[in-house]
């Protein structure tokens, strides 16, 4: 009698969201907008594109000129949630705080997950002292 055997096959498994983005150089976040409040009214800056390079973080127009830089050394935190208002759809925020000022951002299309993804991975290429998860898995500040 000959040994009986059985084949098992094993799939490897699944890189996470965003494994491929480890090595990006750059990340542009398009038809972006800038959400906020003074006093008691809300407000919206509607068509704006955040590039995160070796340059740090541009924010640009719908034109295309650049409306505010910060500097990787000045930046403190990068928070990516996924949030839901009344009868709304969810969307993906993105805070960004440095030593001098917070903003919020609403990117669209984008899964929360590969944008911390692709973040982390940006910002380890460039940050001095890198960025790292603080509690949650959405929270990066420096170290």
């Amino acid at each position: 009698m000959g040994a009986v055997g059985k084949l098992v096959y094993r799939r490897a498994p699944s890189p996470p969201p965003g494994a491929d983005l480890v090595n990006a150089e750059k990340l542009e976040l398009v038809g972006v907008q800038l959400v906020g409040e003074v006093g008691e009214t809300g407000f919206e800056v509607p068509r704006l594109s955040l590039r995160f390079d070796g340059k740090g973080i541009l924010v640009r127009n719908a034109e295309g000129a650049v409306v505010s830089h910060i500097a990787w050394v000045n930046l403190r935190r990068l928070r990516v949630a996924a949030r839901r208002k009344k009868r709304a759809a969810e969307r993906t925020e993105l805070e960004i705080e440095s030593d001098r000022t917070r903003h919020r951002f609403v990117v669209p299309n984008v899964d929360p997950s590969v944008l911390c993804i692709s973040l982390r991975a940006v910002s380890a290429r460039y940050a001095r002292t890198g960025l790292v998860e603080d509690g949650t898995k959405s929270l990066l500040r420096i170290r």
